[in-house]
């Protein structure tokens, strides 16, 4: 099987790179992503882990862009119900992010900078030879679930379009391109979401996947525990009884969501979840009563994708 063509694009969201990326990001949970990279993706790709923060994935270079890619937490595949249920939702002021921002989310990217950081700068290294009027490689960034998270906050390290000269290393340009997210969860507060303008960021949410509501704002959580339909999963109901984060938590732009017919709207807000998930249950007689851990699959996204 030849490996994956990346659709080469300016910057701009498009189906086609959203499943490169959600291909991506399952390759990231590989035991050797570096490995699965090169085979599925055409990439020459190299893994990176840091141990004491968990934080794991691949950066790899293609013909003419590069890819940084983490991987999510692979908790939620063992046991998805207590992971949400136990979600950390703490926030603080860290460097070098903009606002207050998720505090362990933040602290595992910058604990396992020094990991990343070299990895990234070998699939960037042609950059560092260019002349004064180019600008680099164009990277784009990707991660699901955690790895999501993750990902956007590294895009913010990552904005000024230059890692800087670390020891012997010079200097080496980028262009940072774009940033895909599937079933992020949020990450910081409105000042935080605000201040990420660069690179554009597409958070992709695919139907009712309720890992991108996590954490809850407080309006939120009093809506859910009003109406929560009386069928509702135990699990669910604990969800929203520890979810109220006593923080502003908000969305960074700019959602990509996909319907349960596969359909996908780009921009605006999210359909009300609460609204879709009565609806969806009732259609099918139960059988949806899961979709908010189902539809958080990274194999749920790529099918989702494909139409």
């Amino acid at each position: 099987m030849p490996p994956l063509t990346f659709p080469m694009a300016d910057g701009n969201f498009s189906r086609e790179a959203a499943l490169y990326f959600a291909n991506a990001c399952d390759l990231a949970y590989q035991d050797d992503p570096g490995e699965a990279a090169r085979e599925f993706l055409g990439l020459d790709a190299v893994a990176f882990a840091h141990a004491e923060s968990s934080t794991q994935g691949f950066a790899g270079r293609g013909d003419g862009f590069a890819v940084l890619a983490f991987r999510g937490s692979e908790r939620p595949r063992e046991n998805p119900r207590d992971w949400l249920t136990n979600f950390e939702k703490i926030q603080s002021q860290e460097d070098p992010f903009t606002g207050q921002v998720h505090t362990g989310f933040s602290r595992a990217v910058n604990a396992s900078w020094d990991t990343i950081d070299p990895v990234l700068r070998r699939a960037l290294a042609a950059g560092a030879a260019v002349g004064a009027d180019d600008p680099g490689v164009p990277l784009y960034l990707t991660g699901h679930s955690l790895g999501g998270a993750l990902a956007t906050l590294a895009s913010f390290r990552l904005s000024s379009g230059q890692l800087p000269a670390a020891g012997t290393n010079p200097a080496v340009r980028f262009v940072p391109r774009a940033t895909y997210t599937f079933g992020a969860p949020r990450v910081g507060n409105t000042a935080f979401c605000a201040a990420l303008v660069k690179p554009p960021l597409y958070r992709v949410v695919n139907n009712l996947d309720i890992v991108p509501l996590v954490p809850l704002r407080g309006s939120e959580t009093t809506d859910f525990r009003a109406r929560l339909p009386r069928f509702t999963p135990q699990w669910a109901r604990r969800l929203v009884e520890q979810a109220d984060s006593g923080h502003d938590y908000d969305d960074a732009e700019t959602l990509v969501y996909i319907d349960a017919a596969g359909n996908l709207t780009q921009g605006g807000a999210r359909p009300d979840w609460l609204t879709a998930y009565t609806r969806q249950s009732l259609q099918s007689f139960g059988r949806s009563l899961d979709a908010p851990v189902a539809d958080h699959f990274i194999d749920s996204y790529l099918r989702a994708l494909h139409g």
